[in-house]
């Protein structure tokens, strides 16, 4: 006997239910019953304004979709279409937004708005649409600005994270003087090499006493052995305790470094696309500020005829 149909109860805003029979709508929650003619053309305007005001966009777009449901080139509930599109309560609201703050709109009803529009009215209507594209193209750099700038405190946090356990790799004093692997590195290289000096001097002198008979050869020996036992563990030292700690500074080093070029990479792209939202924010401003007085300037005449 009946279905349900996108219509709203003026007394409660719930929908409403047509009963073919009686031809009435009525509304199952207040109770509320209406004729046919009640919602004619002039009051589903009217209805369709006082949802966008209140913000109940899907509302509207029901009670203008009524209306061009008769009048498929209807100004007015085209109009009222593309603002609820975009979630606008009026036009005015489409000025004052925040031209760096996100903004959508659903694209598939503003192409309809566009494509049913009369000839007359057409340019107006694509004007709109451009609007609404420039603002989404700002909105998109401002969101990508935002999601570059999250990234960049990502790896900076990292990077800091990594400087402090390089920390570890680090030589300290009883005093808390800090000493990196590469100065205690070279440092017993000095030793080996000065031990092994020692070490082959007192080869030399081993067989120079060999050669000249003297009674100095255990001293020789003693002496070789002695350095030769502190180059050996100088270098042991230096292979399997320093240079461990070095190779992983080193690439600890190299992963910061490649961090902080990323960054840096990031702040020029950043850079990049606040300079250009800059330009394209005013250019923007300047758009729409224009296509809201022309808006008012037709809706008046629009209504005045």
């Amino acid at each position: 006997m009946s279905k349900i149909k996108k219509h709203q109860c003026p007394s409660c805003g719930s929908h409403l239910t047509v009963n073919n029979d009686k031809q009435i709508y009525y509304c199952t929650f207040c109770g509320s019953t209406f004729d046919y003619e009640y919602f004619r053309e002039e009051q589903m305007h009217e209805l369709g304004e006082t949802c966008l005001s209140r913000g109940e966009f899907m509302s509207a777009v029901d009670a203008f979709k009524f209306i061009l449901n008769k009048d498929p080139h209807d100004f007015f509930a085209l109009r009222g279409l593309m603002l609820a599109a975009a979630n606008l309560k009026n036009i005015d609201e489409l000025d004052r937004i925040n031209q760096t703050k996100s903004f959508s709109y659903d694209s598939d009803m503003v192409k309809e708005a566009v494509e049913a529009a009369s000839e007359e009215d057409k340019e107006y209507f694509k004007e709109f649409a451009r609007v609404y594209s420039e603002k989404t193209i700002l909105a998109d750099d401002m969101r990508e600005i935002k999601s570059l700038e999250k990234e960049k405190s990502k790896i900076i946090t990292e990077a800091k994270a990594t400087n402090l356990d390089s920390g570890d790799f680090y030589y300290y004093s009883k005093y808390g003087t800090k000493q990196s692997p590469l100065f205690i590195f070279v440092l017993f290289w000095v030793l080996t090499s000065m031990w092994l000096y020692f070490a082959i001097m007192c080869i030399v002198g081993l067989c120079d006493s060999i050669a000249s008979g003297d009674d100095n050869q255990g001293l020789f020996i003693g002496f070789a052995i002695f350095f030769g036992i502190f180059a050996v563990g100088s270098a042991a030292y230096n292979m399997f305790g320093v240079f461990p700690r070095l190779r992983k500074l080193n690439l600890y080093n190299a992963y910061n470094k490649s961090l902080y070029a990323e960054t840096n990479m990031l702040d020029e792209r950043i850079k990049y696309l606040e300079g250009e939202a800059e330009k394209t924010s005013d250019d923007i401003k300047r758009s729409i500020h224009e296509f809201v007085r022309k808006d008012k300037q037709i809706v008046r005449d629009k209504r005045s005829s």
